[in-house]
Parts: C-alpha cells; sequence; structure tokens
C-alpha cells in the first residue's frame, strides 16, 4: 500500500506501479453527486507522488492516458455493483413503501 506524500526513488516507476497507485487513490477523486473521477486530478496525484513532473511542471501525457483508463474502469465496476444491487432489492424501503432508483428529487429534497 503507498502512503500519501513524494515517492522517491533513483529509477522511474513502472506503469503497473503507477496504475496500482491509482486504483488505490481513486476514491479520493470522485465526485459522489455524480460518481465520475476527475481523471485529470487522479493523473497530478500520481505524478506528484511518483516526481513525475517534467520541465515547466507538465506530466506526459501517457500519465494522463493511464488515469483516464483507470477512471473509466472504476465508473465501470461501480455501474455495474449499482446496477447488481437494484436488481436484487426488492422495491422496498424500510417502511415498506416502494421506490425507484429513477425517482428524480426536487430543490426541496436536498438538504444544504
Amino acid at each position: 500500500m503507498y502512503s500519501k506524500g513524494i515517492y522517491r526513488r533513483t529509477s522511474k516507476p513502472s506503469s503497473t506501479e503507477i496504475r496500482n497507485y491509482m486504483k488505490e487513490e481513486i476514491k479520493d477523486h470522485v465526485d459522489w453527486t455524480c460518481l465520475e473521477v476527475n481523471s485529470t486530478a487522479l493523473a497530478e496525484d500520481a505524478a506528484e507522488h511518483f516526481s513525475l513532473y517534467g520541465n515547466n511542471y507538465s506530466i506526459d501525457d501517457s500519465i494522463y492516458d493511464m488515469a483516464t483508463e483507470v477512471a473509466m474502469e472504476w465508473e465501470k465496476k461501480y455501474e455495474r455493483e449499482i446496477e447488481r444491487e437494484s436488481d436484487t432489492d426488492d422495491g422496498e424501503d424500510s417502511d415498506g413503501a416502494a421506490f425507484s432508483l429513477d425517482t428524480e428529487l426536487g430543490e426541496d429534497d436536498y438538504e444544504e
């Protein structure tokens, strides 16, 4: 398991190491209101962790591509988990009232 902070090493990390770090840290970069991953922030996190920033504080495009792939994998997996939960749900909440995951909430339904 990786710890937060800058990762010091003499050689460049492998893509597997970077990808595993991203998978471990991905939940820090999820917008839970819409279940989307901020792949740019994920790439920047990995670049900071592994000291991958280049000239002018830039990150190689391959790191951004990797973050996008990891984000898409996570989003697909999470969608499947939600579908699986809704398939096993009997359509009733704890009070016995029927509900639907497709129900839209109005502005008054959100607490601020």
